[in-house]
């Protein structure tokens, strides 16, 4: 067997300062955002190193902490002419998680197999509200897994998985009140999910088509929903109550035409809904999609690759990607929903011995897009990457 550590520790800070003038009346204003996290995660894991034995295995715990601080603060003007500061508050809190697991993989026959796995994980909190007001909570859950496989030949593979997943509860305190009896200071219990899926590998025609099809249905309890706090919308709650289901298919297929000719295409389509959500501060959103859930995910890619001399070898490649409208917020406010949007990407390079050069452009029709796209009363979006033209040297020892 193999004994393994794995130890990680992160810092992070930013500062966010957006223009709010409108939410306060005509005066300018501005809301100033900083926060600060530090981490610590340490697991240890033992596993059997055999990949041919019959039975395989792995046993390990993990324990993590976060600690983090926050500050926010409203105030009248500019941040380089502040008038007035209206709201300045300042938060702390930390959490702790704990977790033990352990998985089994059993090879029964030559064409079937078993994958037995389940995580155990403990989570607790503090969060210290500007006021002082101490929230502490805690909250536990066992995800276990289970995936058969059958091999009706040595170029295919069929599957089924049933898996459970959780994220941890937690506590809001807004910044405007943190009264624990207020409405506006939410805590909200763990969400979990429940996730069937099976799916196929094959590999057709001596290796010239490889192919993978996955098809998925999620059942989501206790979903953590976020809400902004009326009448300026300014902070947000948090809430469970919600049940959702996801169904979904992913197709991969790489086809290779010759041997320097090569296509890829991979295909995602979701349909999800809100199966049980009446009581939301929005109102019933029974039967509105999930927010950055699009319908539709498709990816194409061309590649030729030629030998120029020696080792030296020469490629070019066209990639394709498009993605689907998706809503920006559960309440599927049409003023929130984020575009369509499809980019072209070209790339041309050469590789000799360990080193490559390549000559690349991404979104070069300079498709105008955001990524991301931010609810509220004022609305903010991540713009998408403009058309961007460059060369990469890579060097590998």
């Amino acid at each position: 067997f193999d004994l393994i550590s794995l130890t990680a520790y992160n810092e992070f800070d930013a500062m966010e300062i957006i223009d709010i003038t409108g939410a306060l009346g005509p005066t300018p204003a501005f809301l100033e955002s900083e926060i600060g996290a530090e981490n610590f995660s340490q697991e240890l894991r033992i596993q059997s190193n055999d990949p041919d034995a019959r039975l395989r295995w792995l046993v390990g715990a993990n324990y993590s902490e976060t600690e983090d601080a926050s500050a926010q603060v409203i105030a009248i003007g500019t941040p380089d002419n502040v008038v007035a500061e209206v709201v300045n508050s300042d938060q702390l809190g930390e959490a702790d998680n704990a977790a033990v697991f352990a998985s089994v993989e059993l090879t029964l026959t030559e064409r079937f197999g078993v994958t037995v796995g389940g995580r155990y994980s403990s989570d607790d909190f503090e969060i210290v509200a500007p006021s002082g007001t101490l929230f502490p909570g805690s909250s536990n859950e066992f995800t276990p897994s289970v995936t058969l496989t059958f091999k009706p030949d040595n170029n295919s593979l069929l599957y089924a998985t049933v898996s459970k997943g959780y994220r941890p509860g937690g506590v809001d305190t807004t910044f405007l009140d943190d009264d624990p009896n207020d409405a506006l200071t939410s805590e909200y219990d763990p969400e979990t999910a429940w996730n069937y899926e099976i799916g196929a590998n094959a590999t057709l025609f001596d290796g010239l088509l490889i192919g993978r099809a996955a098809l998925f249905y999620m059942n989501y309890e206790d979903i953590q929903e976020v809400f902004f706090v009326p009448p300026l919308n300014l902070s947000t709650i948090t809430t469970n109550g919600a049940e959702a289901e996801i169904f979904g298919a992913e197709f991969d297929v790489r086809l290779l035409v010759s041997e320097n000719l090569s296509f890829n295409v991979n295909l995602g389509l979701l349909d999800s809904e809100y199966t049980d959500f009446d009581d939301s501060p929005s109102g019933d959103l029974t039967g509105n999609e999930l927010p950055f859930a699009p319908r539709v995910n498709f990816s194409a890619t061309g590649e030729y690759r030629w030998p120029v001399r020696g080792d030296m070898n020469a490629y070019v490649r066209v990639e394709y990607v498009y993605r689907s409208d998706q809503e920006g917020r559960n309440n599927n406010n049409p003023t929130e929903l984020q575009p369509a949007y499809d980019l072209l990407h070209l790339r041309a390079g050469a590789t000799f011995g360990n080193f490559e050069l390549e000559l690349y452009g991404e979104n070069i029709l300079d498709e105008e897009y955001f990524t991301n796209r931010r609810p509220g009363p004022i609305v903010t979006v991540v713009p998408g990457r403009p058309a961007i033209w460059g060369i990469r040297g890579t060097a590998r020892f």
